[in-house]
């Protein structure tokens, strides 16, 4: 009987350590989001996503702006590759999805870091890019740690790197 009740106690007593540890990890966690969240928040700027139908990594994309404060709308084109043409987005730079935020492109999974500073440098390009799908960017829900680079692109075709990852 004693056993059973050390063991009880021991059980009881690794619990609470645990749940200790994981409160105090979480809350310096959120802490730290919540000192970058203010420093990228976005209040309500407008950002229209453009997407092929049933694009899931998109659809976190988009939630992951709206954590930024972006709102959001999306549409569906009928053939995103005639929609990026007209857009005149190089080869090379397209993505899953265009966004458009005041004026600029934003192609594939850019993080919101990159986004606030186009917003806020107003660089005369006519947007910016993470080519292909970088298994590391917001939206593609990976553990990979994978670098990846975003460009930026302007209307001559001219491409030049915007940030690393």
């Amino acid at each position: 009987m004693k056993n059973k009740i050390y063991f009880s106690g021991s059980v009881l007593v690794a619990v609470l350590i645990g749940t200790l540890v994981f409160w105090l990890v979480v809350k310096d966690q959120s802490q730290t989001n919540r000192s970058i969240n203010k420093e990228m928040m976005h209040n309500g700027t407008e950002i229209v996503m453009y997407k092929a139908l049933g694009c899931l990594c998109c659809d976190k994309w988009n939630d992951y702006l709206g954590d930024y404060g972006f709102s959001t709308s999306v549409h569906k084109p009928n053939n995103m590759t005639v929609f990026k043409n007209k857009k005149n987005i190089p080869f090379d730079m397209r993505s899953c999805h265009t966004a458009i935020v005041e004026g600029y492109i934003v192609e594939g999974h850019v993080p919101v870091e990159d986004i606030t500073r186009l917003l806020k440098e107003r660089p005369d390009i006519l947007g910016i890019a993470a080519p292909g799908m970088p298994a590391a960017s917001p939206g593609m829900d990976s553990n990979s740690h994978e670098p990846y680079d975003v460009y930026q692109f302007d209307k001559g075709g001219n491409i030049e790197l915007f940030a690393s990852h």
